[in-house]
């Protein structure tokens, strides 16, 4: 099931919580507008990215209650970790709760080993009574996202002052 996330989103966007200290990866443009967007949201207090389904055990087991072959290295056969894209804290004023976004574009949901993959983890996350969703470049304002992505760099004026 695929829920609209943009909920998240609602409300005004003006500060970066950025870490200076900390280097950020993406493994698709997507991943990375969607983190130029949960960065700047005041709702969200904390971004996790890639973050590991752990322990091993855990998925193992749920693959194998599901009946769908767990994801495994092509190398040596053995079980991986499995990943979800973000986990974030999100702050709405009463609470502060957690949510689990999965990324990825539409055309790739018609993918059955996808689906499977996307089945061990929604199931892991709702164990956890972790709200989890698939996010693709629909809920996704590419528009809002680049012009994050401008500024990003730029967001403590003061690293640039010829001034100090």
């Amino acid at each position: 099931m695929v829920k609209d996330s943009r909920c998240i989103f609602k409300g005004s966007f003006n500060s970066f919580k950025r870490n200076k200290n900390k280097q950020h990866e993406f493994l698709s443009d997507l991943e990375r507008n969607y983190f130029y967007l949960t960065e700047y949201s005041n709702y969200i207090v904390d971004i996790r990215e890639q973050f590991p389904l752990l322990p091993l055990e855990e998925t193992i087991v749920i693959a194998n209650e599901l009946g769908i072959n767990h994801p495994t290295d092509p190398k040596t056969g053995s079980p991986i970790v499995m990943t979800t894209d973000f986990l974030l804290t999100v702050n709405k004023g009463q609470n502060v709760t957690e949510v689990a976004r999965t990324i990825k574009m539409k055309d790739e949901l018609l993918k059955e080993r996808v689906l499977e993959k996307f089945e061990i983890e929604r199931e892991y996350w709702q164990r956890k009574d972790i709200d989890w969703t698939i996010v693709t470049e629909e809920e996704i304002s590419k528009t809002m996202a680049r012009n994050i992505g401008y500024i990003h760099d730029y967001y403590d004026i003061r690293d640039y002052d010829v001034f100090q």
